[in-house]
């Protein structure tokens, strides 16, 4: 069952409002009990992440996605959902990185003022960690859309240069959250949870240049941490 699987994902469909026609938690149930093997693969990654989080913090961070389980979009779905569960690998990077105290940040009510998602401490290090998600293109969107499937073209890819535009501006809002985020800290980082087209999941090429993209942008206290995701 996917419950044993998923414990956290589950107490989030029971915070949900489990009889909505549009509830995310229907359609993993369906896709489950089809494709149990490949669900396990692209969902246990996010499940491993969440269990990272203490208690508190995953009662904020579950009241926070539970209004989504519901908000499905026409053309994506449920992305708006697992951008923000996707905070959770940000939790988690802080705490495989010696940081003891991680609370997730409370959001202003000044639409001008964007917090960062986490701040954490350490006996050593005190920072805080922005979470921005790519997801995959529209073009993508479309081929998955058609029918019949479409055929995947897995020679010859490049990074596209709307990723590129897409990835650096993501790091620069980043970059800009993490500025002004009062106390000051001596740790800024901006984690960018990366959702590839499936034509570039077998090219090295693609990964490395996403890695020399975000190498350009480090500096000695801005970290920039790419978290890549298949499913």
């Amino acid at each position: 069952m996917w419950q044993t699987d998923f414990p956290r994902l589950y107490e989030l469909f029971e915070l949900s409002q489990t009889s909505h026609p549009d509830n995310y938690f229907k359609k993993l149930q369906e896709t489950y009990r089809e494709y149990a093997g490949l669900t396990r693969k692209s969902l246990t990654p996010l499940e491993k992440a969440l269990e990272r989080i203490d208690v508190e913090a995953w009662k904020q961070l579950g009241e926070k996605a539970r209004p989504f389980v519901i908000r499905r979009e026409a053309e994506r779905g449920w992305n708006q959902l697992f951008d923000l569960l996707y905070e959770a690998f940000g939790y988690e990077w802080l705490a495989n990185h010696g940081y003891t105290s991680i609370k997730f940040v409370e959001r202003s009510d000044k639409p001008s003022k964007r917090s960062p998602e986490l701040f954490a401490t350490s006996p050593t290090s005190t920072a805080v960690l922005e979470v921005k998600s790519i997801n995959c293109s529209e073009k993508e969107i479309k081929r998955l859309a058609a029918w019949p499937p479409q055929a995947v073209n897995f020679a010859g890819q490049v990074l596209s240069e709307g990723f590129k535009r897409k990835f650096l501006h993501d790091i620069k809002n980043a970059r800009e959250q993490l500025q002004s985020f009062e106390p000051p800290t001596d740790k800024k980082i901006a984690m960018v949870v990366i959702r590839l087209d499936i034509e570039y999941w077998l090219s090295a090429r693609i990964y490395a240049e996403i890695e020399e993209l975000a190498s350009l942008q480090r500096t000695t206290d801005f970290e920039v941490v790419v978290h890549q995701l298949i499913q």
